[in-house]
């Protein structure tokens, strides 16, 4: 994608999806973990925890608090290697969408809508997941509707509180009336 700026893929936070790296301190070792399996190879407590799993019909879960104490040996180096602190951004886990049913369908979609807000992110990280996994693009096309846009002309959000509450417009014109509004004007970017 032509023009794409860097775009940081980890946060500092506690709920995600954690990045499958286990490294030592100064990242001279890393070793990435593919999935459930080759993890289980390497800890012997998260084999267990799969098997406790497995015995009671539940599915194993990578969530952090499952593998951020998890220790593995490095069987190159011998060395104890343990997994970064960061999860993925969301919008990584969001640009999974077309592959995560069925990772081996190399079908293009024909078309992904959003909002404009959703290029940078939605969209050029599906581009570049897609492309990584199965060497060609996700989606043919994308359209992109506008953002309602406040009286000062930012974008209207819930933190800023620039916007009247939807229950007052509903109450006061009603839901066909906003909708024919929304539809007939240029009430966005």
């Amino acid at each position: 994608m032509k023009n794409t700026h860097d775009w940081c893929i980890s946060r500092s936070r506690y709920w995600g999806t954690p990045i499958p790296l286990w490294t030592n301190e100064d990242w001279t070792e890393v070793i990435v973990i593919d999935n459930i399996q080759t993890l289980c190879e390497y800890s012997s407590k998260f084999k267990q925890y799969v098997n406790e799993c497995e015995e009671s019909g539940e599915t194993p879960r990578l969530y952090r608090q499952m593998v951020d104490n998890i220790e593995i040996v490095n069987p190159a180096t011998g060395n104890t290697l343990r997994r970064v602190n960061d999860v993925l951004d969301c919008w990584v886990e969001s640009a999974c969408m077309p592959i995560v049913n069925d990772p081996m369908d190399h079908n293009t979609l024909d078309f992904v809508g959003e909002g404009s807000d959703q290029v940078r992110c939605w969209f050029a990280y599906m581009q570049m997941i897609g492309s990584a996994i199965h060497g060609k693009p996700v989606f043919k096309r994308a359209f992109t509707n506008g953002l309602v846009l406040s009286e000062d002309g930012s974008k209207m959000s819930k933190s800023a509180e620039n916007y009247t509450p939807p229950e007052q417009i509903l109450e006061q014109y009603g839901a066909d009336a906003l909708r024919l509004y929304l539809l007939s004007t240029n009430a966005g970017e």
